[in-house]
């Protein structure tokens, strides 16, 4: 690819324009896992280096490997973390944004360690002592504002009392570590050891959910008590039951259901065409085969590189019913392109002798599973 594209990409990704990114790619046709930058780095290492959370996910679901190793064998986690530690006034952002949603999809990258032997659980342990001691010295900064903004005489209290309740903590947490085996924390018991403190973004998410619903029940209440005389006067003009504030919730509710999982299903319909396409024209370049002097494994353009269920899934998609004439048709195609004897003649000569009894079995698995299929139509 030239260095004009990959520039394009970079420059996109630093920007945080993720649907310029993504018709880029389309128009194009671009391959993002086959993208190789400095230092032997991927588009994901980019990213977690200058990315946001929106175009992550993106190169993650478009297959960029996530497990992928630089030169000094970081990571995109590596970098997401020393970003985050190098970063500390947006540590919070990059946390929630890069750092979780690695962690939550790819749980075993906290134990990838780099040259230095430096694992991203270490880095992790960092960060959460560096949040915990930024936070601490918020608090005492905001203390010492606090205090500038009263008289002396205010202020000699307001320290004296910061002091006492200070003295008064301290001597609570050597109470509480001192005997806590002995009587048990209740808090730590039931949250655990290692809780982290509540942070900023924490505690909003908080009072907007205690908020709204808080609201909820008001509206519920407020629509299902009505002022005397009013409530029977509409039920003889209407004669029909009038839906209190919870029914009408749960009806928004469904409808928004509803409206996500036919967009769920739509995405899936257009990515299965999407696969289809590509499978097809990327088995006519193989027959080509101008230049193909050795053939592996992954050079094989399986219908969808993963199992054979999968393979039917995307072959059958769009040929309508069983007994139609364009079914009977695709799966008799199909049947010719991956019979055993006739794969082994067009692409036995270049077929790597290393991989050759992978690449049978699999051509055997896919050429049972559609005679199968042709049997029972």
């Amino acid at each position: 690819m030239g260095k004009d594209r990959i520039e394009k990409l970079k420059q996109y990704i630093y920007q945080d324009r993720p649907q310029r990114l993504r018709a880029y790619v389309t128009k194009y046709k671009i391959k993002l896992p086959d993208i190789v930058l400095d230092k032997r780095r991927n588009l994901l290492h980019y990213c977690c280096k200058h990315g946001s959370n929106v175009i992550l996910r993106y190169l993650i679901s478009e297959g960029v490997n996530p497990y992928e190793k630089d030169r000094k064998l970081n990571c995109p986690l590596h970098l997401a973390l020393e970003r985050a530690l190098k970063h500390v006034d947006r540590a919070n952002t990059v946390y929630t944004d890069l750092v979780l949603p690695l962690i939550e999809k790819f749980p075993d990258l906290l134990d990838a360690a780099n040259l230095e032997e430096m694992s991203c659980r270490s880095l992790l342990g960092k960060l959460v002592e560096t949040r915990q001691s930024n936070q601490d010295d918020e608090r005492e900064m905001r203390f010492k504002r606090d205090c500038g903004r009263h008289s002396t005489r205010d202020r000699a209290q307001s320290s004296e009392e910061h002091s006492d309740r200070f003295w008064r903590d301290k001597l609570a947490d050597e109470a509480n570590e001192e005997f806590g085996d002995v009587c048990g924390n209740s808090e730590d018991d039931y949250y655990g050891s290692f809780r982290e403190k509540e942070t900023y973004d924490e505690w909003a998410n908080r009072i907007s959910q205690e908020y709204w619903t808080k609201r909820k029940h008001t509206f519920q209440h407020t629509h299902t008590t009505s002022r005397p005389g009013r409530k029977d006067k509409g039920k003889e003009k209407s004669g029909k039951k009038q839906k209190t504030g919870a029914e009408n919730f749960k009806d928004v509710r469904e409808q928004l259901r509803k409206r996500y999982e036919e967009r769920q299903r739509e995405t899936e319909e257009r990515n299965i065409t999407k696969k289809k396409l590509d499978y097809e024209r990327k088995f006519n370049d193989l027959l080509s085969r101008d230049r193909v002097i050795c053939l592996r494994i992954n050079d094989i353009p399986w219908p969808s590189g993963k199992t054979v269920e999968d393979d039917l899934k995307i072959l059958l998609h769009d040929l309508g019913e069983k007994d139609s004439a364009k079914y009977r048709k695709y799966i008799r195609e199909q049947q010719i392109r991956w019979h055993p004897d006739k794969f082994f003649q067009k692409f036995g000569d270049i077929l790597d002798e290393s991989e050759k009894d992978k690449i049978l079995d699999r051509v055997k698995s896919i050429s049972q599973a559609l005679n199968k299929l042709c049997e029972k139509s």
